[in-house]
């Protein structure tokens, strides 16, 4: 692959389809923003994407649907710099269940995990799946001990709070007046 820029690059082509590392650029054309994300997401990869718009519709639209490790909204989308904006991929340029490098959990698949009881504060309340999950323990009567019930309790009520003061929200932690460098926690599609 030599460096340069591929002009009419086809839809479903090995050009669109394939992440090449290198000084080279595929051109493609879309008629709608939502035609252009469906286009980028057909990828199986996804280290890095980056819009261009003072529109902040499409900027909403387009950070809450692509599918890529890291987001750039009008500014370049290199050079990731340790902690404003951690490196990683999603789907095939992401490695197992591994961190984003240079993250707030960068050190934690780098040690070992002890077992300790849960923190989670009582009184607070399960919504969604965790309130079906503990309703149907609970249902579940005899076939369930009581020590698996409290356990999955505890559980439950414990991933509910990470979930609200952890991974649930997002953070900027550059706190930079120029740019905002947010970190959130997305599923895995």
């Amino acid at each position: 692959m030599v460096p340069g820029i591929r002009f009419g690059v086809k839809r479903g082509s090995y050009f669109h389809l394939t992440e090449f590392f290198g000084p080279v650029l595929g051109v493609m054309t879309a008629s709608t923003l939502e035609e252009a994300i469906a286009i980028q997401n057909e990828i199986e990869y996804g280290l890095t994407a980056g819009l261009h718009s003072l529109d902040s519709g499409e900027m909403g639209v387009w950070l809450e649907t692509i599918q890529a490790g890291n987001l750039y909204v009008n500014r370049g989308i290199t050079g990731a710099i340790v902690q404003r904006q951690p490196f990683g991929g999603w789907k095939k340029s992401a490695v197992g269940a591994g961190t984003k490098a240079g993250g707030p959990n960068y050190l934690v698949g780098l040690g070992s995990w002890l077992p300790t009881e849960p923190r989670a504060k009582r009184g607070a309340t399960l919504k969604g799946a965790a309130a079906s999950i503990l309703a149907a323990a609970k249902a579940a009567g005899s076939l369930v001990e009581a020590s698996e019930a409290e356990a999955l309790q505890k559980a439950l009520f414990s991933d509910a709070e990470a979930w609200a003061t952890e991974f649930g929200t997002r953070k900027d932690v550059s706190g930079l007046s120029a740019e905002r460098n947010v970190f959130r926690y997305r599923p895995s599609p």
